[in-house]
Protein backbone atom coordinates (compact mmCIF):
# COMPACT_ATOMS: atom_id res chain seq x y z
CA UNK A 1 0.00 0.00 0.00
CA UNK A 2 1.48 3.46 -0.96
CA UNK A 3 1.07 6.66 0.87
CA UNK A 4 -2.04 8.17 -1.36
CA UNK A 5 -3.76 4.60 -1.73
CA UNK A 6 -3.92 4.69 2.10
CA UNK A 7 -4.81 8.39 2.22
CA UNK A 8 -7.28 8.39 -0.49
CA UNK A 9 -8.93 5.20 0.88
CA UNK A 10 -9.13 7.11 4.29
CA UNK A 11 -10.41 10.06 2.30
CA UNK A 12 -13.02 8.80 0.63
CA UNK A 13 -14.72 7.19 3.74
CA UNK A 14 -13.85 9.85 6.20
CA UNK A 15 -14.44 13.10 4.75
CA UNK A 16 -17.78 13.13 4.61
CA UNK A 17 -17.38 13.09 8.78
CA UNK A 18 -15.57 16.64 8.17
CA UNK A 19 -11.49 14.73 8.28
CA UNK A 20 -10.12 16.61 4.72
CA UNK A 21 -6.91 15.24 3.13
CA UNK A 22 -4.60 17.44 4.88
CA UNK A 23 -5.78 16.47 7.79
CA UNK A 24 -5.61 12.31 7.83
CA UNK A 25 -2.10 12.95 5.45
CA UNK A 26 -1.10 14.62 8.08
CA UNK A 27 -1.78 12.29 10.38
CA UNK A 28 -0.47 9.13 8.18
CA UNK A 29 2.79 11.61 7.93
CA UNK A 30 2.72 11.31 12.14
CA UNK A 31 2.69 7.58 12.51
CA UNK A 32 5.26 7.33 9.83
CA UNK A 33 8.24 9.67 10.50
CA UNK A 34 7.49 9.80 14.37
CA UNK A 35 6.39 6.52 15.29
CA UNK A 36 8.18 4.55 12.53
CA UNK A 37 4.82 2.64 11.59
CA UNK A 38 4.92 1.13 7.99
CA UNK A 39 2.68 2.98 5.56
CA UNK A 40 0.08 -0.16 6.06
CA UNK A 41 0.07 0.33 9.45
CA UNK A 42 -0.39 3.97 9.82
CA UNK A 43 -3.48 3.16 7.95
CA UNK A 44 -4.93 0.56 9.97
CA UNK A 45 -4.54 2.68 12.98
CA UNK A 46 -5.88 5.51 11.85
CA UNK A 47 -9.24 3.54 10.11
CA UNK A 48 -9.78 1.61 13.51
CA UNK A 49 -9.63 5.11 14.90
CA UNK A 50 -11.36 6.84 12.90
CA UNK A 51 -14.50 3.87 12.80
CA UNK A 52 -14.64 3.82 16.44
CA UNK A 53 -15.11 8.01 16.18
CA UNK A 54 -17.42 7.73 13.52
CA UNK A 55 -19.38 4.37 13.72
CA UNK A 56 -18.56 2.89 10.76
CA UNK A 57 -17.24 -0.58 10.04
CA UNK A 58 -13.21 -1.48 9.46
CA UNK A 59 -12.21 -4.81 8.43
CA UNK A 60 -8.75 -6.04 8.54
CA UNK A 61 -6.85 -8.85 6.66
CA UNK A 62 -4.54 -11.08 8.61
CA UNK A 63 -2.01 -9.49 6.83
CA UNK A 64 -2.91 -6.45 7.93
CA UNK A 65 -2.89 -7.73 11.99
CA UNK A 66 0.21 -9.15 11.00
CA UNK A 67 1.45 -6.10 10.02
CA UNK A 68 0.32 -4.14 13.25
CA UNK A 69 1.52 -6.34 16.09
CA UNK A 70 4.58 -8.03 14.37
CA UNK A 71 3.30 -11.40 15.06
CA UNK A 72 3.46 -14.38 12.54
CA UNK A 73 0.21 -15.37 10.24
CA UNK A 74 0.26 -18.66 12.68
CA UNK A 75 -0.19 -17.08 15.56
CA UNK A 76 -2.64 -14.46 14.36
CA UNK A 77 -4.77 -17.51 12.78
CA UNK A 78 -4.65 -19.08 16.30
CA UNK A 79 -5.61 -15.80 18.13
CA UNK A 80 -8.37 -15.96 15.70
CA UNK A 81 -9.22 -19.47 16.61
CA UNK A 82 -9.39 -19.04 20.33
CA UNK A 83 -11.51 -16.07 20.62
CA UNK A 84 -13.62 -17.90 18.03
CA UNK A 85 -14.15 -20.88 20.40
CA UNK A 86 -14.39 -18.82 23.87
CA UNK A 87 -17.47 -17.52 21.43
CA UNK A 88 -18.68 -20.86 21.05
CA UNK A 89 -18.34 -21.74 24.25
CA UNK A 90 -20.18 -18.41 25.58
CA UNK A 91 -22.81 -19.18 23.88
CA UNK A 92 -22.35 -16.20 21.92
CA UNK A 93 -22.50 -18.17 18.60
CA UNK A 94 -26.26 -19.31 18.86
CA UNK A 95 -27.97 -17.42 16.88
CA UNK A 96 -29.61 -18.98 13.59
CA UNK A 97 -26.95 -19.12 10.61
CA UNK A 98 -29.72 -16.75 8.70
CA UNK A 99 -28.68 -13.95 11.54
CA UNK A 100 -25.06 -14.41 11.49
CA UNK A 101 -22.70 -12.07 10.15
CA UNK A 102 -20.90 -12.82 6.87
CA UNK A 103 -17.28 -12.05 7.16
CA UNK A 104 -14.70 -11.65 4.19
CA UNK A 105 -11.70 -12.68 4.06
CA UNK A 106 -9.97 -11.55 0.87
CA UNK A 107 -7.13 -13.78 1.08
CA UNK A 108 -9.26 -17.08 2.20
CA UNK A 109 -9.78 -18.61 4.82
CA UNK A 110 -7.75 -21.98 4.20
CA UNK A 111 -5.31 -21.35 7.28
CA UNK A 112 -8.44 -21.10 9.44
CA UNK A 113 -8.65 -25.12 9.19
CA UNK A 114 -5.23 -26.16 10.23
Amino acid sequence: MTFNEALNKLANKYEKYGFDKKFLSDQLQKGIMNYGFSVRAAYCGMAMSLAAETGENEMFSIEDVMEVTGESREWVVSQIEQSREELITAGENSVEPAQRSTFYFPHGVSDLSS
